[in-house]
């Protein structure tokens, strides 16, 4: 379904609209990565069992202090 994106603020950053590639769960944690309009490749970890169906649509975003960006190898 189509949606709007939250409300932009500092502190949580600007919200980026992503589709899911794959989703899997690892123990405690489920790992996901999606895809995002510009064609970055994200990987985040959610705690539980989170599996959305690849294809489904995201708007991601997290705060500024909890995300670690690591450079390309």
């Amino acid at each position: 379904r189509p949606g709007t994106s939250p409300a932009l603020t500092r502190r949580n950053g600007v919200p980026q609209r992503a589709t899911v590639v794959r989703s899997r769960f690892l123990g405690q944690q489920s790992l996901i990565e999606f895809k995002t309009e510009a064609g970055e490749v994200l990987t985040a970890t959610v705690n539980g069992v989170f599996l959305p169906k690849p294809g489904t649509a995201f708007f991601l975003s997290c705060r500024r202090s909890d995300c670690l960006v690591f450079p390309q190898a």
